[in-house]
């Protein structure tokens, strides 16, 4: 009998110490659970908090620049910094509801536990950075971060309040959230207003001024040769381009032989696309507001006379493959190599001394002084370098060969045999953004390939990108490893 009570109680007691157990173990989840559902929670506001500081510290150099006081509206702000009406009424600088600009990040994406975009609201008007004690300038509508609330106020720091402070934050500084919203709410209808009306006035203008447009194209189709082409299809697109206002296009076809003839108005932008079995299809583009200032005329009678399109056949087909990247280069700390037979990009720290850059890479580097410094000059408001150079590190017979003859790609359809150089090939956008077109061949070993430097930028940081395409031929056989033309794989 003693034994069987003995086996009943300690059963009892197993049974306690396992629930005791479960209990702890599941009372220690929810409570990692509900931690971390909090550190989330914090972590999402800290971001909003970031964000609402960029925004007010550029409202905040606003008021610096003001008296210290904050603009009436955020439109205010933008004429400030000089923007057009056009610019207000484009999404990417005024309509902040669809530009993301004025809305929480944790809601950009939709993350947000009902789906719901929490904006910002801007409520500055009448406020000053002397204010005291210091006012709310910028909040959030309630609910985006479950419990906390973020806020710019006019002294330039942004705070993040829980429930209970936010609640004696209000008391204190006497500030009605609902009062506000409504405030911000209205004066949003208005900003809505005042854009919709700078978008018609400006749809308008632009219509009435397209409306005079007359187009006349007058020329004739040739091959590489110069003997006219029949039976060539012509693509004509009309096309009425407002930018962000919107645009419109309408197109036909016709066969034309050789000469052709297309007018057109009503619009601001006229395409003519030539295409013809056995040739690469070629395309001419009228702008309305290019031909305005070459052409210097009055009435908007745009009249284009001896237009030549020269159709480039085809040619034999070879194996080939084309790749295009941005080559960079940091010129006091990295460049980018990007290998010409394999297409791999890596980087590698720059030594101006020694640069050491595997056979076959293309590269880019700048012009330099005797003690290794960089040229450069000011435009606009930016250092640039005075001459940019492309690379192609190599044996003695290999290289680049520049092709000034033809401005066409495509028209690089066998590489030359010899002439290839390992000189790089020079070039600088000074007076300009954008760089003209250089294209080249180039060899690497048994390989030949063509390429072409299409653009060149230079960032506020000094980093240079130039954009580069080539294609390399894949067979091996001599009598076609020189072919340039054909399919792309």
């Amino acid at each position: 009998m003693k034994q069987k009570a003995i086996e009943k109680m300690l059963f009892v007691i197993g049974c306690i110490v396992l629930l005791s157990m479960i209990m702890y173990y599941f009372s220690g989840a929810a409570t990692f659970i509900e931690r971390k559902n909090k550190s989330e929670k914090i972590s999402a506001s800290m971001r909003c908090l970031n964000k609402m500081g960029y925004l007010g510290d550029m409202l905040y150099e606003f008021a610096q620049k003001n008296d210290g006081a904050y603009p009436n509206s955020i439109i205010d702000y933008y004429n400030s910094n000089k923007k057009s009406v056009i610019n207000y009424t484009s999404s990417s600088t005024y309509d902040f509801r669809e530009s993301k600009f004025l809305i929480c990040p944790i809601c950009i994406n939709t993350k947000s536990p009902n789906k719901k975009q929490y904006m910002y609201i801007y409520s500055g008007k009448g406020k000053k950075i002397s204010d005291s004690p210091p006012s709310v300038v910028l909040f959030e509508e309630e609910g985006a971060h479950c419990g906390y609330f973020n806020v710019f106020l006019s002294n330039g720091t942004v705070k993040c309040f829980d429930a209970d402070e936010w609640e004696k934050f209000c008391k204190k500084n006497k500030f009605d959230y609902g009062v506000e919203l409504k405030k911000a709410n209205k004066l949003r209808l208005e900003e809505d207003s005042t854009r919709n009306n700078a978008v018609k006035k400006a749809k308008g203008v632009a219509l009435d001024k397209i409306g005079q447009n007359k187009f006349s194209i007058v020329g004739e189709v040739v091959d590489e040769k110069g003997s006219p082409l029949n039976q060539v299809s012509l693509k004509v697109t009309k096309s009425i381009n407002l930018g962000f206002l919107g645009s419109k296009q309408t197109s036909y076809l016709k066969t034309i032989n050789s000469s052709f003839r297309v007018d057109a108005k009503n619009c601001n932008l006229l395409y003519l696309s030539f295409s013809k079995k056995g040739f690469y299809t070629q395309r001419k583009a009228f702008n309305a507001d290019t031909l305005l200032k070459k052409q210097k005329i009055k009435d908007r009678n745009f009249k284009v006379n001896n237009v030549r399109i020269t159709m480039l056949p085809i040619g034999e087909k070879a194996k080939t493959i084309c790749r295009n990247t941005v080559l960079r280069l940091s010129p006091e700390k990295n460049m980018d190599l990007y290998n010409a037979l394999t297409f791999e990009k890596s980087n590698t720290k720059i030594n101006i001394k020694d640069i050491n850059v595997p056979e076959h890479v293309f590269y880019l580097d700048v012009e330099r002084d005797e003690k290794g410094r960089i040229k450069t000059f000011q435009y606009r408001g930016r250092k640039t370098p005075t001459k940019i150079f492309l690379h192609l590190k190599c044996e003695n017979g290999d290289g680049m060969l520049v092709e000034n003859k033809v401005n066409d790609i495509r028209a690089l359809r066998e590489a030359p045999i010899s002439g290839y150089s390992r000189t790089p090939i020079v070039f600088s956008i000074k007076d300009r953004i954008h760089i003209n077109k250089i294209l080249f061949y180039y060899k690497a070993g048994e390989h030949y390939g063509k390429g072409i430097i299409a653009e060149a930028s230079v960032s506020n940081t000094g980093r240079v990108g130039v954009f580069i395409l080539i294609m390399k031929n894949l067979e091996s056989s001599p009598d076609k490893n020189r072919t340039l033309s054909g399919d792309i794989l």
